[in-house]
């Protein structure tokens, strides 16, 4: 089984506390209970419909499947027309109380954090009321058995630092603050310009591309903010460009937590997309996604292997940007 880990956004040095948390679900322990006894039928049958409930990015229903997930999910315990919304609070929620947990059980890594002056969880916390959270935090042993089978994941497993990433910054300052030798991480054994999001790297992504560049904004009605870059517009070679972009983009202001790579299966893009097959960038892949016909929505079909990805599949590919309101 896969693992629910932690969705830590890139890092910036743009100082967020934790955000308001979101509305009620009305989570009981029966519905956690539910979910735990019934995980593995439940996960079979939300992938056939096209829900993956071990995606770390995000957990979302294709369009015209949300009614078929809460028919599947209240046969299996979890109650309410809303329990499509009582299993994001339970997978999100899982993820912010182990978050919460090893920080709490690892003062050097929550010393990092707290020099680098974000929570990196500040989304996700935009998404789980506090009486949800209340419910998941009482289950934590059963969801931590359902999600992790290991039960002893090392830190580095759990929490992945993305110092790299950190544009301008001198990191010397932040291990001293947390307590940290700046030699430890100084062997030149352990450093490899072909790292994900080394400086090097960084530094060549936005001499390649202009980051200034505008694009039509998506807002919905809460003041998250969406941009979609197309292949036409901008054909990134990998995936690491993808992410590097997202992450440091500048084309728009109030930017809420700041832009970063998203899930390009979202709504403006299937809308744009409709009856279309299409690939789109995530953090770690491009993706491949199937329109079906019969159903009126498009799958996750396949990840592409980056020795395996084509210029032709470069001008195809989306790239979705996001940013949240709730992390002002």
């Amino acid at each position: 089984m896969k693992k629910i880990l932690f969705v830590l956004m890139v890092f910036s040095m743009t100082f967020a506390l934790f955000a308001q948390s979101g509305k009620s679900t009305s989570l009981t322990d029966s519905d956690v209970k539910s979910f735990c006894k019934n995980f593995n039928k439940i996960e079979a049958s939300l992938d056939r419909i096209g829900i993956d409930v071990d995606d770390d990015e995000i957990l979302k229903a294709p369009v015209n499947a949300e009614a078929k997930a809460v028919s599947i999910l209240n046969q299996n315990g979890i109650s309410g027309d809303n329990a499509f919304d009582k299993l994001q609070a339970i997978c999100y929620g899982y993820s912010i109380a182990r978050y919460d947990q090893t920080m709490a059980e690892n003062p050097q890594a929550a010393a990092m954090v707290k020099a680098l002056g974000k929570d990196p969880l500040a989304y996700q916390r935009t998404l789980v009321s506090e009486s949800d959270m209340d419910v998941v935090r009482k289950n934590l042993g059963s969801l931590s058995r359902v999600f992790d089978e290991d039960g002893d994941d090392d830190l580095e497993e759990i929490v992945e630092f993305d110092y790299d990433s950190i544009v301008n910054v001198d990191m010397s300052d932040v291990y001293k603050m947390a307590g940290i030798r700046d030699d430890d991480y100084d062997d030149d054994d352990d450093y490899d310009d072909d790292d994900d999001d080394s400086p090097e790297l960084v530094n060549k992504v936005l001499k390649k591309y202009d980051i200034k560049k505008k694009f039509k904004v998506y807002e919905n009605s809460s003041g998250d903010k969406t941009v979609i870059v197309l292949g036409s517009d901008i054909a990134f070679r990998d995936y690491k460009e993808a992410r590097i972009y997202a992450a440091n983009y500048k084309g728009q202001r109030d930017a809420g937590m700041g832009w970063h790579i998203t899930e390009a299966c979202v709504s403006y893009v299937e809308d744009m997309m409709k009856g279309k097959n299409f690939y789109g960038w995530s953090s770690d892949d491009l993706l491949y996604y199937r329109w079906d016909k019969k159903d009126g929505c498009h799958y996750l079909e396949d990840d592409i292997d980056d020795d395996e990805v084509t210029d032709a599949m470069r001008k195809q590919a989306v790239l979705v940007i996001f940013s949240s309101s709730g992390a002002n």
